[in-house]
């Protein structure tokens, strides 16, 4: 049997209201990701995401979830600032996970560390944030490209949910460039004795089929 397609799935960041913030998330897997959007000012939107990991690592690595912004009104209609408030992310890849990591793979958005801090936002079990490098473009060192957490574990089928007790992950987007679309990218940090006998499970399965 062929494998089961999915089309993108686009959700307009629009509010109970009826508030438009101008952007659209686009979302690669509809099945593995999801939004909710809980409020659109005139300045900003804030939004809720709720994804699922359910591979183990391939590679040293658990694939990651995309999910893509589109700008599709004016920029004087369109917000500036996207805040991520509450975050939903099952872990199901039967792997302990011992970080979790954020980036931001287009210039025209960055990461606002200042806002991020000052919200308090909540990142347990992981109580290390390790803010990555300034983003290309941006004239400050408050805006960056990534932040990766460690300093705690996320075991094999729990959850984890940064910014569900305090605060939220800031997004600022440059809409004064011709293109301001941008690419959120996500995944989890397995664990690293189970991504050992992961590896070694498979060197033992591959030298078992090189013997028949």
């Amino acid at each position: 049997m062929a494998p089961v397609a999915f089309a993108d799935l686009e959700v307009p960041i629009v509010d109970i209201f009826g508030n438009d913030s101008g952007w659209s998330a686009i979302l690669p897997d509809g099945v593995h990701n999801g939004i909710v959007v809980d409020l659109v000012s005139d300045s900003s939107a804030r939004i809720e995401i709720a994804k699922g990991f359910y591979d183990p690592p391939s590679g040293g690595d658990f694939a990651p979830r995309l999910i893509r912004f589109r700008q599709r009104l004016a920029d004087g209609q369109t917000v500036a600032t996207i805040e991520i408030r509450d975050e939903l992310i099952r872990n199901r890849t039967g792997v302990d996970w011992t970080g979790y990591r954020w980036d931001l793979l287009d210039t025209a958005a960055a990461f606002d560390k200042a806002a991020t801090d000052a919200s308090g936002f909540d990142t347990s079990p992981f109580v290390n944030k390790n803010w990555g490098p300034q983003q290309a473009t941006w004239p400050d060192a408050d805006h960056v490209s990534s932040l990766a957490v460690d300093g705690g574990v996320v075991a094999a089928g729990a959850a984890y949910t940064p910014g569900l007790i305090a605060g939220g992950l800031f997004i600022d987007i440059d809409l004064s460039r011709c293109d301001s679309d941008f690419t959120l990218r996500q995944r989890p940090v397995p664990e690293p004795a189970s991504l050992g006998l992961i590896v070694l499970g498979s060197a033992a399965l591959l030298a078992r089929r090189r013997r028949r």
